[in-house]
């Protein structure tokens, strides 16, 4: 797996694009490397997926704060995320939403990145 950051300091958010293929171990350390640097600067955090796949499990998703993200700090489950999906992996996505919406962990899904960036320039969130 590939993934390149951009940072848009005018609007307080970090973009990551990811690319290729990807584990799960892969995802994790991404998501604590890049949800602590959006905690610390106060910014948030949009990830482009359109153009990776992986192979995630249901188990993966239910434990991913509880066995990774909480363990470093439970700080970065608060750090607003959009998550921008192909129209192939749309409904794991939407599901990874409602399974982590249940647990108190709001993200939100889009299939275009310009509707998550206008998403956070209309909602004020941290």
């Amino acid at each position: 797996m590939e993934y390149r950051e951009e940072v848009l300091d005018e609007k307080s958010i970090i973009i990551i694009y990811l690319k290729g293929e990807f584990n799960f171990d892969e995802i994790v350390s991404l998501g604590i490397k890049y949800r602590r640097r959006a905690l610390e600067r106060g910014y948030r955090l949009i990830c482009d997926f359109r153009n990776a796949r992986g192979n995630v499990t249901v188990s993966d998703i239910q434990t991913y704060f509880s066995n990774h993200i909480h363990r470093v700090d439970e700080r970065l489950s608060k750090v607003p995320v959009v998550y921008v999906s192909s129209e192939r992996g749309y409904p794991t996505f939407k599901l990874l939403q409602q399974i982590w919406d249940n647990q108190g962990v709001s993200i939100v899904i889009f299939k275009d990145l310009d509707l998550g960036i206008k998403w956070f320039e209309t909602h004020n969130l941290p």
